[in-house]
């Protein structure tokens, strides 16, 4: 359900609203609106091709999770703070980037980071357990390799922010089996 409520927010995003209004913007010289778009930018996408890619994309893996968690506002909470961490990463990388990009906008950081969760949080068959965290290694050397090539040459996509996704979603994941390895151990 959450998941179907994103789309449909990033869809009368694109319908209502110009993405540079929505967008993350380094040069914009007022610090409250910079704030406003640092949530804003997570929801927002600049074309139909960015959204809909994004959602088919992740809908599979934020559909297992809305289904783990059993709460639409743990996955919520989630989606933001991993839209966060991308965000933050992808500030960092533009820092020392030769070329800084001019702003961000768009959930890929935070779907990457709900696609490594899935993907660590997976249980089933051990071959398939197996095969989603090699997918996960695959998906985070990637976006390492095409972060610090787009330090040097940039290409209009944020891969610092997917890096910072699948970071945060290794680093909630683990977190999230650690706490409940507690609590079964307390109820026995």
């Amino acid at each position: 359900m959450a998941t179907i409520v994103l789309f449909l927010i990033g869809i009368v995003s694109l319908l209502t609203f110009d993405p540079v209004v929505t967008a993350y913007l380094y040069g914009d010289p007022s610090l409250l609106w910079r704030f406003v778009t640092m949530f804003t930018h997570i929801v927002s996408h600049g074309n139909w091709d960015h959204l809909v890619g994004n959602y088919l994309f992740g809908a599979p893996f934020m559909l297992y999770l809305e289904h783990k968690f059993k709460s639409h506002k743990t996955f919520v909470r989630l989606f933001f703070a991993l839209g966060l961490c991308s965000f933050f990463t992808q500030i960092l990388f533009d820092k020392i980037a030769i070329m800084h990009a001019t702003g961000l906008i768009g959930s890929s950081g935070a779907i990457f980071g709900l696609i490594a969760t899935a993907l660590m949080l997976y249980q089933g068959p051990r071959p398939i357990e197996i095969a989603a965290r090699l997918l996960l290694l695959f998906y985070l050397t990637t976006q390492l390799q095409m972060a610090v090539v787009s330090l040097v040459f940039p290409m209009g996509v944020a891969y610092a922010a997917h890096l910072g996704g699948i970071l945060g979603g290794i680093a909630f994941s683990l977190r999230y089996r650690r706490r409940h390895r507690r609590k079964s151990r307390r109820r026995r």
